[in-house]
């Protein structure tokens, strides 16, 4: 998914000090690799982290924290490291022809990170989006279209023709223009682990881009899907030639 608005603005610090704030949860990580979890003296309160947001968003028409909570200090397993995480809500100017009065609305964390001395500003990293002021197009329309291409599934390495499209819990519509839109679907199908030598049974959500010649056209052209997510049902061990076989199958 090609992110909406992503400030990231790596590496900058704001003075904090002060005790450990008992209002943020710290998550018991499920990781042998997870070192002890940080203090949470030096996390910003909301007041600080609103205005620390609003002096870098211009333009946004409003910056909220989410009603959810007060933040939590997480560990990423990806990462090797603790975050602070504290849900937003941004609101500004869609910025899109054809919809000149539109908003959109995007919902993300600000993500702090624990140096070893303090709590430091790593990035925001949204979540979803939604406009107001442009009607979301027609779900219906959107998958018989992408269940009736040919779309090229090879970059997301199927093993065999995807079944069941539905649209994504949060299809999070990316209106380009008003004759064009990227959005999230869902597919169940087999999948090549090929590091792996498995053909997996997965549940894949996929985003694609679709286009139309003017407002009142039908869609068309989705674009070749690339992977969202991807849950894991089970799995079966193959051989290399197996696996080629599969491959040829979903295509």
């Amino acid at each position: 998914m090609r992110p909406i608005l992503v400030f990231a603005f790596l590496g900058m610090a704001l003075g904090l000090g002060g005790c450990g704030r008992g209002d943020v949860e710290v998550k018991t990580p499920d990781d042998p690799k997870a070192t002890a979890a940080p203090t949470s003296a030096g996390v910003p309160s909301d007041e600080q982290l609103l205005e620390f947001m609003k002096t870098r968003m211009n333009g946004a028409i409003s910056v909220e924290l989410s009603d959810a909570g007060s933040g939590e200090i997480v560990w990423s397993g990806r990462d090797l490291t603790w975050y602070y995480q504290r849900g937003y809500v941004v609101k500004r100017p869609a910025q899109i022809e054809g919809f000149d009065d539109a908003v959109l609305e995007v919902g993300g964390l600000s993500l702090w990170v624990y140096d070893g001395s303090g709590w430091r500003f790593q990035k925001d990293l949204v979540t979803w989006n939604t406009y107001e002021g442009i009607p979301d197009p027609d779900t219906d329309d959107l998958l018989e279209l992408v269940q009736g291409s040919p779309l090229n599934y090879m970059p997301v390495n199927l093993g065999g023709k995807p079944d069941n499209f539905r649209m994504a819990d949060k299809p999070n519509f990316e209106w380009h223009n008003a004759k064009s839109v990227s959005f999230n679907y869902v597919i169940d199908a087999p999948q090549i682990d090929w590091p792996g030598q498995k053909l997996n049974q997965a549940t894949l959500t996929l985003r694609t881009r679709v286009y139309r010649d003017d407002v009142d056209s039908p869609w068309r052209d989705p674009i070749t899907p690339e992977q969202v997510d991807v849950t894991v049902h089970s799995g079966e061990a193959k051989t290399p030639q197996e696996l080629s076989g599969y491959s040829q199958q979903a295509h």
